[in-house]
């Protein structure tokens, strides 16, 4: 008669257990790393503060400075003139600058910080100025008038 050890038959039965075992826990467990979620940093949303002047009467070479709450990406300016003719102020000619002193003189657009500047010249009659940003837009209202006679000295 043979003798069979039950030994090698249970180590192998134990080894499978354990595998399996390693193998169930390693599902439910995952691999880590992945469990941590970042949420998505949203910015605020820009809003329009006000402008100066606010309407009304302007110079042909005005600077509109126009704030708003945060500051303003994706800036885009354009006029309507009297005559129904749309002028776009090319994109390329906005400039971010960090000195608000600098800023005003730029012609053309320039954003610094929370404050936009408008540097003219702008046709004489009614213009409505329409400033485009990320979040939102706003049409104003202007009257571009040109100094008739000189400085009035005779």
């Amino acid at each position: 008669m043979s003798t069979d050890n039950p030994q090698p038959m249970t180590q192998k039965i134990i080894s499978i257990l354990f595998l399996t075992s390693l193998l169930a826990v390693s599902i439910f467990v995952g691999c880590g790393g992945d469990d941590v979620v970042e949420a998505e940093v949203v910015p605020d949303p820009v809003g329009f503060v006000s402008a100066t002047p606010p309407g009304g009467d302007i110079a042909p070479n005005a600077t509109l400075t126009l704030t708003f709450d945060n500051p303003p990406t994706d800036v885009a300016v354009s006029y309507t003139d009297a005559s129904g003719k749309t002028h776009v102020i090319d994109t390329s000619e906005v400039s971010y600058i960090v000195s608000p002193a600098i800023a005003a003189q730029n012609p053309g657009v320039t954003v610094s910080g929370r404050v936009v500047f408008i540097k003219g010249p702008f046709p004489p009659g009614e213009i409505s100025l329409t400033i485009t940003w990320a979040d939102d837009s706003i049409t104003l209202h202007y009257i571009v008038t040109v100094p008739c006679c000189g400085s009035g000295v005779i």
